[in-house]
């Protein structure tokens, strides 16, 4: 009986184990969130970029 039950733990982490890699690399696989999306400024941070400047802290008032 303990034997059994050994397996039917062992066959659960092995399950879980293949879940969570399969999920793992869907998750790599994702392509939801692009390099395009960074290339949307809002108009009001547009308003306030100095184009002289390479990077600046932008901070509302």
């Amino acid at each position: 009986m303990q034997e059994f039950l050994w397996r039917v733990i062992t066959i659960k982490k092995l399950f879980y184990l293949i879940l969570f890699f399969t999920l793992i690399l869907s998750a790599c696989n994702s392509s939801s969130v692009s390099i395009d999306q960074t290339f949307d400024i809002p108009e009001k941070v547009q308003n306030v970029i100095n184009t002289d400047h390479q990077l600046q802290l932008i901070k509302e008032a």
